[in-house]
């Protein structure tokens, strides 16, 4: 992967940023969603399946996720 001038390795990127937003993410209990518009063949989509982090095509489709999440939150709200 070539990021201007300079070659990563996806390991280096996986590390560097994929684990530390899952940390954050099981920690503070919030979604943690991505956006490609490129489609699934694209090798971070790959990554991200792998990795059971939810992926979106459109960008209103996480909107629209999350708000069915909150409304969802307050529903079950009610009965505990």
């Amino acid at each position: 992967m070539k990021f201007d001038n300079f070659e990563f390795d996806d390991e280096f990127l996986k590390g560097m940023w994929l684990k530390p937003m899952q940390r954050i993410t099981k920690k503070k209990s919030v979604p943690f969603f991505y956006i490609n518009p490129q489609g699934y063949s694209d090798s971070w989509s790959k990554v991200f399946v792998n990795s059971d982090i939810p992926i979106f095509y459109l960008w209103d489709y996480p909107v629209k996720c999350l708000s069915i999440l909150a409304k969802y939150s307050e529903y079950k709200k009610k009965f505990t």
